[in-house]
This record gives C-alpha cells, structure tokens and sequence, in this order.
C-alpha cells in the first residue's frame, strides 16, 4: 500500500505524464522495484522519495515542489492571465481616446451658419 502511494507521487521518465504506478515501460517497473527494496530495508516515505528524487532529479515529481525554479511553472498562467487583462484595458482605454473629439461651440456656430447660407440659396 506505501509502495502503491510512493508510485503514484512519481512520473515516469519514459512516458512523461504517467504514474509509475500505470505504466508499463521497464524503468517504471524497476523503480517499482527499487521503491519495495527501500520500504523492506525501513527507509520511510520521504527518504525514498528524497533519494529517487536525487538520482533522476525534480522532473520525475508529478507535482513539482513549490520552490525555487519550479516558481515559474507555478506562477506564470497567473503572470499570462494578468497581462491579459491589463493589455485588453490599455487596448479598450486606447481605442476609445482615438475617437474625434466634438465640436467646440465656435465650431458649432460656424457650422449653423454655413448651413444656413447653403439653405438660403
């Protein structure tokens, strides 16, 4: 039952987003293997995957810590999702500042009165 727990914490290295638990390549199996041998010898939960960790490296965690480089994996949709929104609120802000302005009230005068003269003739 550790054993089964250990295994579904693990990627497997072959096929990428797969538990070494479902898979079926032969480093998934000897890893499986590797994991019961350390539960027999009374390593604990952490120690075993602190070491199996050590030897193939971050990547085979299926979640990765919360530290250090893995920091970008976690923030950056966040990172996406904000610039996002404040790019289409510049966009919109821009968009709406491109509009003619109105008529200044000399304008508008101007204007009655060209109207004016083109209706009189």
């Amino acid at each position: 039952m550790r054993a089964r727990a250990i295994a579904l914490q693990l990627r497997c290295l072959v096929c990428r987003n797969e538990t070494i638990s479902s898979s079926q390549a032969a480093l998934a199996r000897d890893l499986r293997l590797l994991i019961r041998e350390l539960l027999c010898s009374g390593n604990s939960d952490k120690q075993i995957i602190d070491f199996i960790v050590e030897r193939y490296g971050e990547y085979i965690l299926l979640q990765p810590p919360f530290e250090g480089p893995a920091l970008i994996l976690w923030f950056f949709p966040l990172f996406v999702l904000i610039s996002s929104i404040v790019y289409l609120i510049l966009a919109v802000k821009v968009r709406k500042s491109d509009t003619l302005p109105l008529l200044t009230q000399k304008e508008t005068e101007r204007i009655k009165i060209l109207m004016q003269d083109c209706n009189s003739r």
